[in-house]
């Protein structure tokens, strides 16, 4: 029997580009089974993780139980906040997020295409080939673009380094709270040993491996919200029973 969707909050965390506008596929999704609230950060602030958490806690629908969503850089951000505000937080899910070791360079970075990868134009073959796979759309190309060009280059530059530089392996390890990983198995951006690292951290995440590049959400939103759906109901029975 299935539970009521009343309280089914779903705080959701941008990616790179910080706007929101590329989780739009994925909210059309998931409109009529979540109340959805889209965290937005500010465009012209180099902010790092912890300066972010006043953006999620703008939308949090304070008292109620809700879960936190997060794609691509946003994964280390869910984990901090995770931890740093527990309450009412029912469950996190992940999307291509980057929780490497540190330590390991990138292999693919010095193979991007393009010199200058933080200014506009974005190039196709770039955003094809390492986010949103050879197939898709020019609509989808062309948003994803508008998104990222919305953003000063600086902005979007700290913001990568940023996410390759902070290490929230403990955060995961310590992590009380049920967790979903959704994983492309496309992904030229995440190394394709993250869902294994990520179980040898925590082996109660629940990992799904899609077939998708590393925009999961922009790609296959409706597959992906099937996934979230089933694994946030699980969490509902889980309590009621």
């Amino acid at each position: 029997m299935r539970l009521s969707l009343v309280n089914r909050d779903l705080v959701m965390l941008p990616g790179f580009d910080g706007t929101g506008a590329l989780l739009a596929p994925l909210v059309a999704e998931l409109d009529g089974r979540f109340q959805t609230r889209v965290v937005r950060y500010p465009k012209n602030k180099p902010l790092i993780y912890p300066q972010l958490f006043p953006c999620i806690r703008e939308v949090l629908p304070w008292g109620k139980p809700y879960s936190i969503l997060a794609d691509s850089f946003s994964g280390h951000l869910a984990l901090l906040f995770a931890e740093d505000q527990p309450q009412y937080l029912e469950s996190i899910i992940l999307c291509s997020s980057f929780i490497t070791d540190p330590s390991e360079p990138p292999k693919w970075w010095n193979k991007m295409v393009w010199k200058d990868p933080f200014k506009a134009p974005f190039p196709e073959e770039t955003l094809k080939t390492y986010f949103l796979g050879e197939n898709c759309s020019a609509t989808l190309l062309s948003e994803t673009r508008r998104a990222l060009e919305s953003i000063p280059p600086e902005i979007l530059e700290f913001r990568w380094n940023m996410a390759l530089r902070t290490n929230t392996w403990p955060q995961l390890a310590r992590c009380k709270k049920p967790v979903l990983y959704l994983s492309g198995n496309q992904d030229k951006l995440c190394s394709p040993s993250t869902p294994a690292q990520i179980l040898a951290q925590n082996r109660d995440v629940e990992v799904v491996t899609m077939n998708s590049p590393h925009c999961i959400f922009q790609t296959s939103p409706r597959e992906a919200a099937a996934y979230i759906d089933a694994f946030v109901d699980q969490r509902l029975l889980s309590r009621a029973a």
